[in-house]
């Protein structure tokens, strides 16, 4: 199987960390030590190119390892992260980690999210969500000197382009977090509510319940029992559940609101 991950949006352009180890070995063995799952980045066949980095692998497993391995080591997105299926046709890298976990692995017969990406001397210059039934041959006739067009199997917060947001709480901290590229370039990780399209009465509703949640823990022995009540949680995961739904509700079809 052949591994294709993009550069472009990458939080980190690792090409050139790979080419530093690969000169420097002792560096190269340094890194290896502190890698969770081994050395499968580092001895992975792959090529470096202007818009990303083809590996090759053999057995699903390590896909998915490659994948945990380049966001937890190299600061890589696992969006970022295409796995080449029959048929030239690519899955991405959110869609392979759901099919991962299923066993035994088996490629879908179809699908309903794909998409197109456009390469132009190496580098994606369109990503397009395509209709059931549009062959990636139409758009040749858009992009006419596109070097490759590549077709992606995606899930459908992908295929709308949609901004990915996880709900749960932390210590003096938000309660809404960016999950994916799109989120992040626009919102940060650790979102400041302010900064969402929300009306103001929701954005006090959201800041209330934060400083609550903190009225949780006994900051003056924060090791030490909570001060609330097993009604006090019942209380604070019923208004925390109200607010999750409404926040879908009023951000809309544009986000993706997971509760963690």
């Amino acid at each position: 199987m052949k591994i294709l991950v993009l550069n472009k949006g990458a939080y980190r352009d690792f090409r050139e960390s790979l080419t530093y180890s690969d000169e420097h070995i002792d560096l190269q063995d340094q890194k290896i030590k502190q890698m969770k799952y081994g050395n499968i980045i580092a001895s992975a066949p792959r090529t470096i190119l202007p818009g990303g980095v083809f590996f090759h692998f053999e057995a699903v497993p390590d896909i998915c390892t490659l994948s945990a391995e380049l966001r937890s080591f190299y600061g890589i997105n696992y969006e970022q992260v295409l796995t080449e299926g029959p048929n030239g046709i690519y899955y991405s890298g959110p869609l392979m980690w759901e099919q991962c976990k299923k066993s035994p692995f088996r490629h879908p017969s179809s699908w309903d999210f794909r998409r197109i990406l456009v390469f132009s001397d190496g580098d994606i210059i369109a990503r397009k969500s395509i209709a059931s039934g549009t062959s990636r041959e139409a758009f040749r006739k858009e992009y006419p000197d596109a070097d490759e067009l590549i077709e992606v199997w995606c899930v459908e917060w992908e295929y709308y382009d949609k901004y990915v947001l996880n709900y749960w709480f932390e210590w003096r901290g938000p309660c809404l977090w960016g999950e994916n590229i799109r989120a992040h370039e626009k919102y940060g990780y650790a979102i400041n509510i302010d900064n969402l399209p929300l009306a103001p009465r929701m954005k006090e509703r959201v800041e209330a319940m934060i400083q609550w949640h903190d009225t949780a823990l006994d900051w003056d022995n924060p090791g030490g029992a909570s001060p609330w009540t097993d009604e006090e949680n019942e209380r604070f995961d019923k208004a925390a559940t109200e607010l999750y739904e409404d926040l879908k509700k009023e951000l809309g079809d544009e986000f993706e609101v997971r509760r963690r």
